[in-house]
């Protein structure tokens, strides 16, 4: 924002687009920001008065979900919606670059009832589990399925806890959990529908880019493992959905591998700015939206914790962990990551080539995403 700031742009934000909420003060990247009042009692999120959290639930620190009785327009993400629908419907005399976040779906999974009732639970499809998954893993991997939410005996994070997968399904909420993800991510849905409709009626349908992605991927008991926190495709696999009006074909699907540093070039790209040439590690795949054969040499690296790292190409995902142990997944014939291909000699001379987009130095890790030390994504 800052950048199209610079070259005549309005910058506008509103919602979770950053973890930092309060964009207040911060005039060097927005010119304005929507800032929602929350609940004192949990910031992060002001629909914890409606306590919506089914009560079978195993454990409280388990999960938070359940439907609650309030109507739309008290979530947060419903007034963050209206307010990027008004300013759509403003006059605007420079360009815009205008950013909005919803919190949904994150957790917890509180929304309104009938987004649950429109998932009936014996409709819902189980994700495919292969029993016995983890045991070609090695231990690092095995403890990173177990979550770093440890549950039991306060042995947090070590490989003798009982996991999340385990007291789900003990206690029948495997259904119940993808039932909540389902409606939340329904309840979004429709608000983002709604600013398109918008979008679509104002006088900025014909020469608007909109960009929808969300920050990572999630796990719903694949790899017996809950929420994100790993290096695999269901953490990291994320939705991106790119719209250009006269320049980009509707419907088309890029299979390429791409990371979401290559977005900030992407845009510049696509709206014609100079290219910003310094301390920008991202690379434009605008070509690729244009013709989605095109060649393409750039994988994608991921990082969970200090030294443990990720490479994405279009066959293959290759994981290093910080002990030097790996994993490695061919998703021509192993689209579920199902078979660890890494011990086996055929696969030396693809692993020795993967293993040259793996940083070299890494600068150290002072927090984690729950600011605590790496050392606990780490050992």
């Amino acid at each position: 924002m800052q950048y199209f700031k610079k070259y005549g742009y309005k910058t506008m934000g509103g919602g979770k687009i950053f973890h930092r909420y309060n964009h207040i003060g911060d005039s060097a990247s927005w010119d304005q920001y929507f800032i929602i009042k929350t609940d004192k009692r949990n910031p992060r999120n002001n629909n914890s008065k409606f306590k919506g959290r089914d009560k079978k639930l195993p454990h409280k620190n388990l999960f938070n979900w359940g439907p609650i009785d309030v109507n739309d327009k008290e979530m947060s993400d419903v007034k963050v919606a209206n307010w990027a629908i008004s300013e759509i419907q403003k006059e605007h005399e420079k360009p815009f670059f205008l950013a909005f976040g919803f919190t949904k779906p994150h957790l917890p999974w509180y929304v309104p009832r009938k987004y649950f009732e429109k998932f009936p639970l014996d409709e819902i499809i189980l994700p495919k589990v292969l029993e016995e998954d983890l045991n070609d893993l090695p231990p690092f991997g095995k403890k990173l399925a177990k979550e770093i939410y440890q549950v039991s005996s306060g042995k947090n994070f070590n490989g003798t806890g009982i996991s999340e997968h385990k007291l789900i399904v003990e206690n029948n909420q495997w259904r119940k959990g993808i039932q909540a993800y389902l409606a939340t991510i329904n309840f979004a849905d429709k608000y983002l529908g709604k600013f398109l409709d918008a979008l679509d009626k104002s006088k900025y349908a014909d020469n608007t880019i909109v960009v929808l992605w969300g920050d990572h991927g999630w796990h719903l008991g694949e790899k017996e493992h809950w929420r994100k926190m790993a290096l695999w495709e269901d953490s990291t696999r994320t939705p991106l959905i790119i719209y250009q009006p006269n320049n980009i074909k509707n419907n088309s699907i890029v299979d390429i591998p791409i990371s979401f540093i290559d977005i900030y070039p992407t845009l510049i790209d696509m709206c014609g700015l100079p290219p910003k040439k310094d301390n920008i590690d991202g690379k434009s795949f605008f070509k690729l939206l244009k013709n989605p054969n095109q060649n393409w040499d750039k994988p994608v690296l991921m990082t969970f914790g200090e030294g443990n790292h990720a490479v994405r190409t279009i066959r293959w995902r290759y994981i290093q962990y910080y002990d030097g142990t790996n994993e490695l997944y061919d998703h021509k014939n192993d689209p579920h990551e199902w078979i660890n291909l890494s011990g086996i000699n055929k696969y030396i001379k693809i692993i020795e080539e993967l293993k040259q987009h793996i940083p070299k130095k890494e600068k150290p890790q002072l927090i984690s995403h729950n600011n605590k030390p790496s050392e606990l994504i780490k050992r």
